[in-house]
Formats: structure tokens, C-alpha cells, sequence
């Protein structure tokens, strides 16, 4: 595009340069006056060419715009100069013309019949000089529209620079980033690297590890059966308090046929025992029974001898027959002992603690205290305890000289 337009520049210049070129006779002077008026028409017609050339080429550039605006813009410098030159030979045609001029009056006054043919010649040269100017004026236009098209090229390619210079600094960040993910990847790989050796030497000392595990296992398998006898023991507590509860209440028609102000009456006496009865243990466990109901609003028990006797027995049968359970050695239901010594009641329970194992039991206050925990701790003999219609109790309580301990006692109403 800008190539075809300093060809239309560089046409107008040559022919400037020839019309310059005035001979000082008159017939050379009207023969270069013609010459560039023909000149002109042709250089139209090579423009009107040029012209369409620069539209096809226009239309092929579109690919390559960015490349040849710098190219355009250097040669609208070039094109710049050249039309100061053209300017400059302007100039000195006008010179030129005005020494022709001069010529020509100076040869009037020579002779007055060549005055005509002078002014004809003249006429002829101010009217070339008219289509030159006019020339001119059309190539400085062009001139001017060839810089316009390179300013504007210019102007995109300082767009493209500075797009170019915004996706530099995008890929700038962009190569930063992954230099910091590569950082970070080092780091990871370097503590994989520690995390390997870790796991190594934890490889190597699990041999020791596993033997130090196998000693103390040893050991303690050897303090589980030292310990055994006595976690035996604990484990019958549990069982007595799971299975000593026994909660019996008479039907109403019983209530209604009985004497509510009935005396109980006193069976049998009892034999002396063959085992160590812990009485302070017994006296023990009726003040904690009594300070647990009043605590909750109850009225206390008392203690009854003939009671006592009932719950003596059930602690002889259960040793002598080394058994521990509600129902008794001929199979019938604990409560008989009631009958058996003439005892009489509307309401009755019984509950039972055993414990064995060597040292469990160093005192009978610790007996006691022991029974009450696993009393209260389960929630059948805690709520035989709570029942506020009990108002006495028997109690016994025996060692039987083998690492056993049992005790008894028996709620009425």
C-alpha cells in the first residue's frame, strides 16, 4: 500500500525536475510548457493505477499489517522529504519562470510582432503552472493520507506493543508461579525424603520395639494371674447384686384380710454358728442403711432380734452348702425362713453380699462399706433400700475362715 504511493511521489518528482529544465528561447520555453501539462495527464492516469493497486494491495496486507506499519512509517518520513524537495523545485520553477518572463518582455521590447507569440507562450506556461500546482496539491493531499494511514498504523502497533508488553508480564507471572510450585515441590520432596528415613529407622527398632512389647506382655499376663483370685472375687459382687433381689409385697386381698397391728411373732431359737460373725460389721451396715433413708426423706429401721435369726440362718445355709442365691439348700424360696421361725410381715425383702479372695476384706468396716457400695450400685437392691414401707431388719454377717465373707439382710413391712 505505501510502496505504490512513494511510486505516485517519485512519478510527480521526475516530472517536475523536467519542467524546470525551461530553455531560455521562447519556442523551447512553449515546448516544456506543453510537455508537462501531457506529463500531468499521464501521471493521472498512473495514479488512478496506482490508486487500484493500492486497494488490491491493501486487501492482501491485512496479514502482515503489524510488520509493514513500521516499514510505512519510515517511508512517510521519506515521503515527507521528498515533498520538501518538490516544494524546493517548485520554487525554483517559479524562479525559472520569472527569468523566462523576464526574457520574454526584455525580447518585446525587442520586437513587437514576437510580443504576441510571447504572451501566447505565457498564457501557456501560467496554465502549466497552474496544473502543477495544482498537481502538487493533489500529491501533497495524498501525501497527507499516506500519513494519516501510517499514524494510525503506528497507533496499532503501539496497541499490539503494549498488549504484547501485558501478555510478557502474564507469562512473567505465570513462569513465577511455577517457579514457587517447584520450590514447594522440593520442599515436599525433601520431607518425603525425611519422612523415608523416619520410616526406616522406625523399620529397624520394631524388632527391639516388638521384643520390649512381648516382655511387658509377659509381665503382665504374669500380674493378671496374680491378680486373678482377686478380680474373681470382685466379679461375684457383681453377680450377688445382679441376683440377691428379692422384693415381695402382699396381694390386697392379703392386706385387707391381715391385722395391720399384728405383733410378729418369735419362732426357734438359732444353734450356736460354726463361723466368725462380724457384728461390727452388722452395726455398721444398719447406721449407713439408716443415714442413706433419711438423706432421701425416709424414716430409719429397726433392728429386730427375731429378724437376725432369719438372716442368720440364710447365712449358715449358703455356707454350708457354698452356695449364694435367693432360693435355699431344700429348693424353696428364701422366704419360708420367714414361716419356719413364726415371723409374720405384709411386706418383705431380702438382699446378700459375698465377696472372696485373699485380702480383699482387711476389716469388717471395710465389709460393710463395700456391701453398701454394690447395694446402692445396683438398682435392684438400692431400690429395696428405698423402700420407705420396711420399718425393721434382720442382719448377720460371717467370715468363713477361707477368704470368703457373706452377709444378709432381711426388710418387712
Amino acid at each position: 500500500m505505501l510502496i505504490a504511493a512513494v511510486l505516485v511521489l517519485g512519478g510527480c518528482n521526475r516530472q517536475q525536475t523536467q519542467e524546470v529544465s525551461v530553455s531560455p528561447s521562447s519556442q523551447a520555453a512553449s515546448s516544456q510548457a506543453a510537455e508537462p501539462k501531457d506529463a500531468a495527464s499521464s501521471e493521472t492516469s498512473e495514479n488512478q493505477a496506482d490508486t487500484q493497486a493500492f486497494s488490491e494491495r491493501e486487501e492482501n496486507c491485512n496479514g502482515s499489517f503489524f510488520r509493514s506499519a513500521v516499514q510505512a512509517f519510515d517511508r512517510v518520513e521519506e515521503l515527507r522529504a521528498q515533498v520538501e524537495q518538490l516544494a524546493g523545485q517548485m520554487q525554483e520553477f517559479q524562479q525559472g519562470l520569472a527569468q523566462q518572463t523576464q526574457q520574454l518582455l526584455a525580447q518585446a521590447e525587442d520586437s513587437t510582432d514576437s510580443l504576441a507569440a510571447a504572451v501566447e507562450q505565457l498564457e501557456a506556461i501560467s496554465v502549466s503552472s497552474e496544473e502543477a500546482i495544482a498537481d502538487l496539491a493533489d500529491t501533497h493531499q495524498q501525501a497527507q493520507q499516506l500519513l494519516d494511514t501510517a499514524q494510525q498504523a503506528a497507533d496499532a502497533a503501539q496497541d499490539a506493543a503494549q498488549q504484547i508488553t501485558s501478555q510478557k508480564a502474564m507469562a512473567q507471572s505465570v513462569a513465577d508461579l511455577a517457579q514457587e510450585n517447584v520450590q514447594q515441590m522440593q520442599q515436599v520432596f525433601d520431607q518425603l525424603t525425611l519422612n523415608r528415613d523416619q520410616a526406616q529407622q522406625l523399620l529397624s527398632s520394631i524388632p527391639t520395639q516388638l521384643q520390649q512389647l512381648i516382655e511387658r506382655l509377659a509381665q503382665q499376663q504374669t500380674v493378671q494371674a496374680q491378680e486373678q483370685e482377686q478380680q474373681h472375687a470382685e466379679e461375684e459382687i457383681v453377680i450377688a447384686q445382679d441376683e440377691a433381689i428379692t422384693v415381695m409385697l402382699p396381694t390386697p386381698q392379703e392386706e385387707a384380710s391381715s391385722n395391720s397391728g399384728k405383733a410378729i411373732s418369735v419362732g426357734s431359737g438359732v444353734s450356736s454358728s460354726r463361723y466368725d460373725r462380724q457384728t461390727q460389721a452388722e452395726a455398721e451396715m444398719l447406721r449407713q442403711i439408716n443415714d442413706y433413708r433419711t438423706s432421701l426423706g425416709l424414716p430409719e429401721v429397726k433392728r429386730d432380734s427375731e429378724l437376725d435369726r432369719c438372716a442368720v440362718i440364710r447365712c449358715e445355709e449358703m455356707l454350708d452348702h457354698d452356695v449364694f442365691s435367693h432360693t435355699r439348700p431344700d429348693g424353696s424360696n428364701w422366704d419360708t425362713v420367714l414361716t419356719d421361725e413364726g415371723v409374720d410381715a405384709f411386706a418383705w425383702g431380702e438382699i446378700q453380699y459375698r465377696v472372696r479372695g485373699e485380702n480383699v476384706i482387711t476389716s469388717q468396716s471395710q465389709l460393710a462399706q463395700r456391701a453398701m457400695n454394690g447395694w446402692k450400685g445396683s438398682s435392684g437392691h438400692d431400690a429395696i433400700l428405698r423402700t420407705g414401707t420396711y420399718d425393721r431388719v434382720g442382719i448377720a454377717a460371717y467370715y468363713d475362715g477361707n477368704q470368703c465373707w457373706i452377709a444378709n439382710i432381711i426388710f418387712i413391712q
